[in-house]
C-alpha cells in the first residue's frame, strides 16, 4: 500500500548532500560535537496521491558523519519494556567512535540494552556516511560551558589529546595560545558567556598536521 523511502543525493567532491524524505526517520549528522536531525517533509510514498516532497541541504564537513537508519533501532525494547527512543539513539551516536567503525557499536550499545533473551521486531538497517582525508583520526571530541576561565580547560584538554604525537615545543606551545583564544573568542563573542550554551571541541590528526574546530 505504501512505504517509506529517504533519497540523497551527495557530490563527494564538496560534500553537498541534497535529500528528500518520504515517511523515513530522520537520519543524524554528528559533528562538532552535537547531532543534528537531516530534516524534511513527506509523507509515505503511495499514501496520498499528488503528493510533494521538500527537498532540503547541508555540506557535510571534513570530519562529520552522518548515520541513516531504519526504525527497528529506535523501537527496540530492553526486558523492561523500555524503548531505545530518539535521543538514547542520538547519545550512542555522540559517543565514540564514527564512520565505519559507528555500526558495529551501535550494534554493541543495541545488544546490551536489549539484553541475550531479545527478539527483533523489525528490520535494523544502517548506512554511514563521513566525510574525512585518508589517514584522518579523531583525537577528541568533547564539550564545555560557554564560561570564562574554560578556556584553560580546553587547552589542557587538547594538549593531553596530542600529548602521543610528541609535537616540538614550539609548535605544542603555539597550539595551546591558538586554542585557548579561540575558545576565549567563542565564548565571549559566540555565546555571549552564556553558560547554558556549549563551546564544541574537536582534535584531528592527519599527516601529521593537527586540526582543532572550536564551533560556538
Amino acid at each position: 500500500m505504501f512505504v517509506t523511502c529517504f533519497y540523497a543525493v551527495l557530490e563527494p567532491a564538496t560534500g553537498r548532500l541534497r535529500f528528500a524524505n518520504a515517511g523515513q526517520d530522520w537520519p543524524l549528522r554528528r559533528g562538532s560535537g552535537r547531532t543534528e536531525e537531516l530534516r524534511a517533509r513527506g509523507m509515505p510514498l503511495g499514501l496520498m496521491a499528488g503528493m510533494t516532497f521538500e527537498e532540503n541541504e547541508i555540506v557535510v564537513e571534513m570530519g562529520d558523519c552522518v548515520l541513516l537508519y531504519s526504525d527497528g533501532i529506535v523501537e527496540a525494547h530492553d526486558p523492561a519494556g523500555q524503548m531505545v527512543g530518539f535521543e538514547r539513539l542520538r547519545e550512542w551516536v555522540m559517543a565514540p567512535p564514527s564512520g565505519e567503525r559507528l555500526i558495529p557499536a551501535l550494534l554493541q550499545q543495541l545488544a546490551e540494552f536489549t539484553g541475550s533473551a531479545w527478539e527483533q521486531e523489525d528490520d535494523i538497517t544502517m548506512v554511514t556516511i563521513e566525510r574525512a582525508l585518508a589517514g584522518t583520526q579523531l583525537l577528541c571530541a568533547f564539550s564545555v560551558p560557554s564560561m570564562p576561565g574554560n578556556e584553560l580547560v580546553v587547552m589542557a584538554r587538547v594538549t593531553d589529546s596530542v600529548r602521543a604525537l610528541t609535537l616540538p615545543s614550539e609548535r605544542l606551545e603555539g597550539l595551546r595560545t591558538a586554542t585557548a583564544e579561540a575558545t576565549m573568542n567563542a565564548i565571549e563573542y559566540g555565546n555571549l558567556n552564556n553558560p547554558e550554551l556549549s563551546i564544541a571541541v574537536e582534535v584531528w590528526v592527519a599527516n601529521a598536521q593537527v586540526r582543532v574546530r572550536i564551533t560556538d
